[in-house]
């Protein structure tokens, strides 16, 4: 990709996971603004080339690069109207697709509004959804997950020094991750948060990975939340690590509702359940699981084996085969095979 760089013009940083892996594999430079993120850059991602700069030197590198990629929906609509105010041409918008996305319909979603030349999607899954209205789409494959397998002892390091002490070893590790609160498919948190941690927390080591426009929308709330886990040991509250493939390794059981964490957490094949919201709508990826109304179903017997389901949507969204390193692997020693 000559001539081409990428682009982070927010403090949105879970957009690191996605742009980072992809400007590593595509030996791009990534640009931001925001200062605060160089801490999380040199941490988390120290293979990969970053600049930092200040909007209107952002806009200056118009005159290096003819295409500016971002994972920002409104990228292009925000820097759009300075290139002719400095008498510069457009450069080429391409939207790389941060996750697989079923929270809205395309004529909803804000890339319906601020429609990029180029469109980067993981897979089929995405350029079905996108196509009707995005002449030119581009398929990469699962190149977060080949990031972290290229990086794999890097990551599981981070990982065994940030997050393992914190947990309990004689229990299968719980990953409950929900999803903001957007005006189309609501957050099971509201409902479920409080009874996943009781009714779950003496059979599991939970994990809560918050969304973070949840964080952001509730801030008061998830500061009581973490001073919850501090205190009592219960669960691990898990907003500070952005990298996800290395969090989901360890992970035996996902619990969710319609975040794309779940799509991610196909390439481990392990099992995957749903918790029912106000405002439930089924998706294709419930299909790989088990929706439930309760925590507690969790616990209640035997549950289909969803295998098949697992590999089939995995090829479907990322366009390869699932990738699982741990066959048959018993999770900080205790057998989950029966939530298969």
């Amino acid at each position: 990709m000559k001539n081409s760089a990428v682009f982070l013009i927010s403090n949105h940083a879970n957009l690191l996971d996605h742009l980072c892996p992809f400007a590593h594999e595509s030996d791009l430079t990534l640009y931001y603004i925001v200062e605060d993120l160089l801490p999380l850059l040199l941490k988390y991602y120290p293979m990969v080339h970053h600049e930092h700069r200040v909007f209107l030197e952002i806009l200056a590198l118009r005159n290096e690069y003819d295409t500016w990629i971002s994972s920002h929906s409104r990228f292009k609509d925000i820097v759009k109207p300075f290139f002719p105010l400095y008498g510069l041409q457009l450069p080429k918008f391409t939207y790389l697709c941060h996750g697989q996305s079923d929270k809205w319909s395309e004529k909803e979603g804000p890339l319906h509004r601020n429609r990029p030349d180029v469109s980067i999607v993981y897979g089929p899954l995405e350029k079905q959804r996108l196509s009707p209205h995005h002449p030119t789409i581009e398929e990469r494959g699962n190149f977060r997950r080949r990031f972290y397998e290229k990086f794999r002892s890097f990551y599981d390091g981070l990982v065994e020094k940030e997050i393992v002490p914190f947990l309990d070893p004689t229990k299968p590790v719980l990953l409950y991750a929900p999803t903001w609160n957007d005006k189309n498919l609501g957050s099971s948190f509201f409902d479920h948060a409080m009874q996943v941690i009781e009714d779950l927390k003496d059979a599991f080591q939970l994990i809560v990975k918050p969304h973070p426009r949840l964080i952001l929308d509730n801030y008061s709330l998830w500061l009581k939340l973490e001073l919850e886990a501090e205190k009592t040991g219960h669960f691990f509250f898990c907003s500070a690590f952005p990298a996800i493939y290395p969090l989901l390794n360890i992970v035996d059981v996902y619990l969710g509702d319609y975040s794309s964490i779940g799509y991610d957490f196909l390439s481990f094949q392990r099992p995957l359940f749903f918790l029912k919201t106000k405002t439930y709508r089924p998706l294709k990826l419930h299909k790989t699981g088990h929706v439930i109304e309760s925590p507690k179903e969790i616990l209640e017997g035997a549950f289909a084996d969803r295998k098949k389901e697992i590999s089939n949507l995995y090829t479907e969204t990322f366009g390869e085969n699932p990738i699982d390193n741990r066959p048959g692997k018993v999770q900080n020693g205790c057998h989950v095979a029966h939530l298969g």
